[in-house]
């Protein structure tokens, strides 16, 4: 999953990564899927229209079928 603001640059909205994984705090196990791991990224790119760097969070999450 991909969040962040294409209409604000990170002078206006910073984006920050609190910890390396997602909260798993109200995770319910599932009988069919495994939760591996997850992961946080936080990445700042340009884009060929604007000059103006843009932030964005990605939340990769791994499963594996049981």
């Amino acid at each position: 999953m991909k969040l962040g603001s294409w209409a604000y640059d990170p002078e206006q909205v910073n984006l920050t990564r609190r910890r390396d994984g997602i909260d798993l705090a109200n995770y319910q196990c599932s009988g069919e899927w495994r939760l591996l791991k997850t992961d946080i990224e936080l990445k700042e790119e340009t884009s060929s229209i604007s000059s103006v760097p843009h932030q964005h969070l990605t939340f990769t999450i791994y499963l594996q079928r049981r």
